[in-house]
């Protein structure tokens, strides 16, 4: 029963963790994001959009490709 509480990350298999040391493991990563400064939580939290050198795929590219695969799964469920 305690494998159906835990959450599983990325399909890892559990290691004896349940909801509790989850939880914990989640609260400590948001402890540590209070101490750091706004640009390191920023990275911490979203460490992909750090490392793109390029930001207009992400704002222009991306919205474009969401509404047409909205528009494709809109008409396909009609």
């Amino acid at each position: 029963m305690d494998s159906l509480l835990s959450f599983q990350i990325h399909g890892g298999a559990d290691h004896g963790n349940g909801l509790l040391d989850t939880l914990l493991a989640l609260l400590t990563f948001i402890e540590g994001l209070t101490t750091q400064e706004p640009s390191g939580a920023f990275a911490a939290l979203l460490p992909g959009i750090v490392s793109l050198n390029n930001i207009h795929p992400l704002l222009v590219h991306f919205p474009i490709t969401l509404l047409l695969l909205y528009y494709y799964f809109f008409l396909l469920l009609i």
